[in-house]
């Protein structure tokens, strides 16, 4: 019954063993008595076990097996010493045996095979001692089946060097993507094409593995490495779900025939386009010079910082999260890490005494001509126009690198005009009416000052059932092991 449940499930071990059982079965029923009518029963199933064999694709983790198998045995030697044992020296009341050795050896493996017709207890005691024996056989073999029957996946928790510098190779070879920076952070896993230079970055959450964007590969190799990766999901039982994936990349989804949904919208600010000139950039003008006259100036800080600047952004930061009821959230942005902001080029906003009061970080874009930051954050007492500042310095600041674009982020549950589905709906009811999403919309209007391109962001799923699991599976992928709740940091 148990390998008919993980059958059902498509776990290739319970296929070995139904096959395997089902074989003895055969032997049994033909060995006993020529008894043909369950033998042929016992043949059917082996031979729809193997016509339906590439059902069953879920493999077991070898480490985990093997850490499986040691447990089992040393369970099995404990077990037939504590019987041997306590049958050698039992009273010979409790039986009516006094047992020898051998007695001993062959009563203790009739206990861990489950048989007990021969032996009669005379007490209460030889009966409670029997029922031990025969709990501990039982025990042995359901652990033995739990090694087979639940495969483990290990999760790595440092990635080791040579495999952060392959994927650090792939990434200035076929990046793309505002996205690219955070496929190689802590919290991603990463699955390497067998097939093709390529790798994708995902992290399992509630039997998800969760994409971010998709592969970093050449453009022709993309729906190759996507299949090679679906396959490997199967493998494991995991269903595949890519987040963040722009309009542009729909097509490598085509063979899949997955769904998908818009998820928000990816603002883009044309920098030659920008100006502050004009009737319409009146009210960003004053609130700049506002600023100005009250003595807070905006400077752009090059990398590598002092561990003092450090510490005052940091402060700035967990203010931030502790004022404003914020929460740190990972996967597709990151959080505060004093290590890889002391290499970042960082613009501030600071008081007459030079204190910062509002930051941002740049990070890597491995877009073409694009320039993206990630952590935007400012004191409970920053004046009004802060965040202001730091968007056009950072204008200025692209301008200077030559870049066309700034990407300023995807502002969820954004752009859904026309819904073409019941999940689209939802969403689209949910951000007008809802007043827990209401904030989504503020975050738009600031970031509509200054966009100029609307792109739509898709995550692309399995079927409409996986979407009553996926909100649950999406909020443990982006929270921090020690952290929960969202963030709109950006």
């Amino acid at each position: 019954m148990v390998s008919a449940a993980y059958l059902i499930k498509g776990y290739r071990s319970a296929f070995w063993i139904a096959l395997t059982f089902s074989f003895l079965s055969l032997l049994g029923h033909i060995g006993k008595a020529l008894d043909y009518e369950e033998a042929l029963v016992s043949l059917f199933i082996i031979i729809l076990l193997i016509t339906n064999q590439k059902q069953y694709r879920i493999k077991i983790n070898k480490n985990w097996m093997r850490i499986g198998f040691a447990t089992f045995f040393i369970a099995l030697a404990g077990v037939c010493l504590f019987g041997f044992v306590c049958f050698y020296v039992i009273d010979k009341k409790h039986f009516g045996v006094d047992f020898t050795w051998e007695q001993s050896l062959y009563y203790t493996m009739q206990s861990f095979l489950l048989f007990n017709d021969e032996l009669r207890p005379h007490t209460a005691f030889g009966q409670e001692f029997l029922n031990i024996t025969h709990f501990l056989g039982l025990f042995s073999w359901i652990l033995l089946l739990y090694t087979f029957l639940c495969p483990r996946i290990i999760h790595e928790e440092d990635k080791e060097q040579n495999v952060l510098d392959r994927a650090k190779r792939l990434l200035k070879l076929y990046g793309g993507s505002p996205m690219d920076y955070f496929k190689i952070a802590e919290d991603k896993q990463l699955y390497f094409s067998r097939v093709t230079d390529g790798f994708v970055a995902y992290r399992i959450g509630q039997a998800f593995a969760i994409v971010l964007d998709g592969p970093v590969c050449a453009i022709e190799d993309k729906e190759e490495v996507i299949v090679e990766f679906e396959d490997y999901c199967s493998s494991l039982g995991l269903k595949s779900v890519y987040y963040r994936v722009d309009e542009d990349s729909l097509s490598y989804f085509n063979a899949l025939r997955k769904r998908k949904i818009i998820i928000g919208q990816e603002a883009l600010m044309d920098v030659s386009l920008f100006s502050l000139e004009g009737k319409n950039r009146k009210s960003l003008r004053n609130a700049l010079n506002s600023l100005e006259k009250k003595g807070y100036t905006t400077r752009i800080v090059q990398a590598p910082h002092a561990a003092v600047f450090i510490t005052e952004l940091k402060e700035v930061s967990d203010e931030w999260l502790r004022v404003f009821d914020k929460k740190e959230m990972v996967f597709s942005q990151g959080q505060f890490d004093p290590v890889a902001i002391s290499e970042q080029d960082v613009i501030v906003v600071q008081d007459e005494h030079q204190k910062v009061v509002s930051f941002l970080n740049i990070i890597p874009d491995f877009t073409e001509g694009e320039c993206t930051y990630d952590l935007i954050r400012k004191i409970e007492n920053a004046p009004g126009g802060c965040m202001d500042a730091l968007v056009v310095k950072l204008a200025e600041y692209a301008r200077n690198k030559g870049r066309k674009y700034i990407n300023l982020g995807m502002v969820p549950m954004s752009g859904i005009e026309s819904p073409e589905s019941p999940a689209e709906q939802i969403m689209k009811f949910a951000a007008d009416k809802v007043g827990s999403f209401r904030h989504y919309q503020s975050l738009r209007d600031f970031k509509e000052k200054y966009a100029t391109i609307w792109e739509n962001k898709y995550l692309i799923f399995g079927n409409d059932f996986d979407l009553l699991q996926l909100p649950q599976a999406l909020s443990k992928v982006m929270k921090p092991d020690n952290e929960s709740g969202p963030d709109e940091s950006k």
